[in-house]
């Protein structure tokens, strides 16, 4: 049977079960909820429940799971780590894996009431909205598996293991466009965007969490869920050539792994549909030509007004911002900045605005670079108060004008009137490249199509509750649905599911509501052709 298990890291790394005390509908999200072309980035994953918070619980205490409260059970409190993990025929899996929200404990004050507490966590995509990008390195030519380590390295708090399929391209700069306020979140969608990928957690036997980034082909190879183990009490034991029964030292049979078919037509609760979404004649593909200065000597920032700092003083943590000096870029970031050089970037003055840089000898300035800005502190090491100058040179690295082009089917206009979809691909600085994405995805969005947005099923057979135990982002599944007319492959981009309230029987176990959100697997078939330069000779000219 099915049956679920709650868990918190209340000590130490020790898993402490719960379950004696949660109350469903337990609720669990993860994954991508959306079917269109930028919707790239998984969403922040939720995982919602109560615990019984009365003299009923495990611990006999009233308060039991009240933070502050002289009765709460040792660790409960927010940032505590959860995790949810299905069994099913001796086969386990980690379903959900996160930390309890900053405001997730919600504690009902009656005495006389549901004396529960509910509780909200998130998943490790909430660690990548909330954290800033802080003077993360330019780099360059970089594939997406080679871009999403650096992103991580830059967080206080890593996924429990990764996996990110190699990139098909190389953008030639990278993190040029992050500016103070650029988040994690933010650079995972830009660099998914460029290549066409997708990025989001998954959860299995090996890991509670595994980020996953998938390039833009990744999906061509990926094979349908079409079999799930036969259940152990249907299955066949071994036997020897006539027919008499092998068992181990113990006296146990041996089951034969086997498997069976699974078929999902017309097995859902409920299917989400929709004709014509996502249409698209009119396709603005985006592409962001960069300008490098050729040296590094350009001022990209300076202090506006002179510091005043006392004898013996050391001013440190601050951090800037580089800026166009010519003002007109929307974007700036720098390379190949320079160590600050006395009495040229820096200097300090005993009277302010003097420049008489009298008290240089005195100062030390100690910076550390990023690609939108730097940190740096100020140390005056002599007996007098002084006023510093301060200013940072590298090569700055621009974003102007963008370079769009349009692709639009005239017939399709006239048929429904025109629907636009802006492409922007940050770290595409090739408009070549952007070209040929144009082209595809306008023929793949010109004409509205019937798709299954999201279907619904229920764990009321052994067959759905396989599938349930099997299936997780990424995965590609055959939908079938009479009434509609839906035939076809897709991919879960996302998935939530509920615990019922109630939902269990001695056959079953917990009955489980499960909703898969959907992507068209033809929506993901790129091809592109390559030039075989051993073959055909480089770009320059061709060898026969």
């Amino acid at each position: 049977m099915l049956t679920a298990v709650v868990e918190a890291k209340l000590s130490g790394e020790v898993w402490t079960d719960i379950s004696a005390d949660v109350i469903a509908p337990i609720f669990a999200s993860s994954g991508i909820p959306g079917n269109g072309v930028t919707n790239r980035v998984a969403d922040v994953g939720r995982f919602t429940f109560a615990l019984k918070n009365d003299y009923g619980n495990s611990g006999g205490l009233a308060g039991y799971y009240s933070p502050g409260h002289a009765n709460c059970r040792t660790g409960f409190e927010a940032g505590l780590r959860l995790r949810i993990t299905f069994t099913f025929d001796g086969h386990e899996r980690p379903y959900w894996y996160g930390r309890v929200a900053p405001d997730g404990i919600v504690v009902d004050p009656d005495t006389y009431g549901r004396r529960r507490t509910s509780v909200t966590a998130y998943d490790w995509f909430y660690q990548a909205i909330m954290h800033t990008l802080y003077l993360p390195a330019y780099t360059t030519s970089k594939k997406m598996n080679e871009v999403m380590p650096l992103i991580v390295a830059n967080m206080p708090i890593a996924p429990l293991s990764t996996s990110y399929a190699v990139g098909q391209d190389t953008f030639a700069s990278v993190f040029d466009t992050v500016r103070y306020n650029t988040t994690a979140m933010a650079e995972f969608q830009k660099i998914a965007m460029s290549e066409l990928g997708y990025v989001y957690l998954k959860h299995n036997s090996t890991s509670d969490e595994v980020l996953v980034s998938e390039d833009r082909l990744y999906r061509n190879n990926v094979i349908a869920i079409t079999t799930i183990p036969v259940p152990t009490s249907l299955s066949d034991h071994l036997t020897d050539e006539d027919g008499n029964y092998i068992t181990t030292e113990d006296g146990d049979y041996i089951v034969i792994d086997t498997t069976e078919a699974i078929s999902l037509d017309n097995a859902m609760m409920a299917l989400e549909y929709s004709h014509g979404e996502n249409l698209a004649n009119w396709v603005e593909a985006v592409s962001n030509p960069k300008k490098i200065d050729a040296d590094a000597t350009t001022v990209l920032f300076t202090l506006n007004t002179r510091v005043e700092i006392a004898a013996g003083e050391t001013l440190s943590g601050f951090k800037i911002n580089y800026r166009d000096p010519s003002g007109g870029a929307k974007k700036v970031a720098g390379k190949d900045m320079v160590t600050p050089v006395a009495d040229t970037d820096y200097w300090m003055d005993s009277v302010s605005g003097s420049d008489s840089k009298d008290l240089t000898a005195d100062l030390t300035v100690t910076v550390t670079y990023g690609t939108e800005g730097a940190e740096y502190s100020l140390e005056n090491t002599g007996a007098s108060t002084g006023y510093v100058y301060l200013q940072f040179r590298g090569r700055g690295i621009y974003t102007y004008d963008q370079v769009s082009k349009i692709f639009k089917d005239d017939t399709s206009i006239d048929k429904h009137g025109t629907h636009k979809l802006a492409i922007n691909m940050p770290y595409q600085n090739n408009p070549i490249i952007s070209d040929a994405y144009g082209n595809i995805i306008l023929n793949q969005y010109k004409d509205p199509r019937s798709i299954a947005k999201s279907v619904t099923f229920r764990t009321s057979n052994d067959e759905l509750v396989g599938v349930f135990m099997q299936a997780d982002c990424g995965s590609k599944v055959s939908i079938v649905e009479d009434q509609t007319g839906i035939s076809e492959n897709y991919f879960i981009n996302g998935w939530e599911f509920t615990i019922l309230d109630g939902g269990y029987n001695s056959e079953l176990g917990n009955l489980v509501e499960f909703k898969w959100y959907l992507k068209r697997a033809a929506d993901d078939a790129y091809q592109f052709a390559t030039w075989d330069v051993t073959t055909w000779g480089d770009a320059y000219g061709w060898n026969f």
